[in-house]
């Protein structure tokens, strides 16, 4: 269920233009009923751009997928054949909208301008996990860009209609330095870290014996020991606000459905 909720997210940043295409940057609006995001996109070809949504800058530079974070000046790597092994999201990396479109049975049900873009208008119910309804979805899809200007998309309550849209679309060849890591910033091993969420099972290893098998919540000096011994500080209270604010703005959608 939580992962259909990010699939709308996933749908715009991962239906990529033909290599061919015009090279271009535009706003981004995502709204629904549990949030409302903007940022941007610089979009250089079907194997390279960049986004900057809810506080992530993310760099695809085909197969490898770079989220990078500035509070923690750190970067975290994925590989997207990796990744879609598991994650019907991923699954939606789409280099050719129409023939996904087609062999989705997603029908054209008209044309619309966004902006001075003429848009196809394709429709139907997509089928992402055999453990999951299909999503109703509309998209608009400009030939000139190769690109899914907007989406709307149907999903199960409480996360209801999602949609996504382009604005302030600006053609021309993009610089190639907003495709690189920044100068300064390490690599993490995981996403908690480049995120500055402590690892808990790192920090589990250094549990009392039994505190596991009881179910009990271990006391302050557990944690602080267990910290210690995991090589860890203890957050300050200003930090700990930190990573609770920062996990509320990028993952407050996975909240909602872990609460049904």
């Amino acid at each position: 269920m939580k992962k259909l909720f990010l699939t709308a997210i996933s749908m715009f940043l991962m239906t990529t233009a033909n290599i061919s295409a015009q090279e271009f940057s535009a706003d981004m609006e995502t709204n629904s009923s549990l949030m409302q995001e903007t940022g941007k996109i610089y979009h250089k070809n079907s194997d390279i751009s960049r986004t900057e949504m809810m506080g992530i800058i993310t760099i695809m530079k085909r197969p490898k997928i770079y989220q990078i974070f500035d509070d923690t000046k750190k970067y975290y790597i994925s590989d997207i054949n990796e990744v879609k092994k598991n994650n019907p999201i991923a699954n939606m990396d789409i280099t050719d909208f129409k023939t996904w479109a087609t062999h989705n049975n997603m029908k054209k049900i008209g044309n619309e301008k966004i902006e001075d873009f003429s848009c196809d208008i394709f429709e139907g119910n997509v089928k992402f996990e055999e453990s999951q309804p299909p999503v109703h979805m509309k998209v608009w899809y400009s030939d000139k860009l190769n690109y899914a200007l907007k989406t709307v998309m149907v999903l199960p309550d409480p996360a209801g209609t999602i949609s996504n849209l382009a604005k302030n679309i600006k053609t021309g060849k993009q610089p190639d330095s907003l495709f690189e890591l920044p100068a300064g910033y390490t690599m993490a091993k995981s996403m908690e870290e480049a995120m500055g969420i402590p690892d808990m099972s790192s920090l589990m290893q250094g549990a009392p014996a039994g505190i596991m098998e009881t179910g009990n919540m271990p006391s302050m000096d557990d944690i602080n020991s267990m910290q210690k011994k995991g090589g860890q500080s203890i957050p300050t209270p200003e930090e700990r606000e930190k990573m609770i604010k920062k996990m509320q703005e990028m993952m407050k959608q996975m909240q909602q459905q872990q609460q049904q």
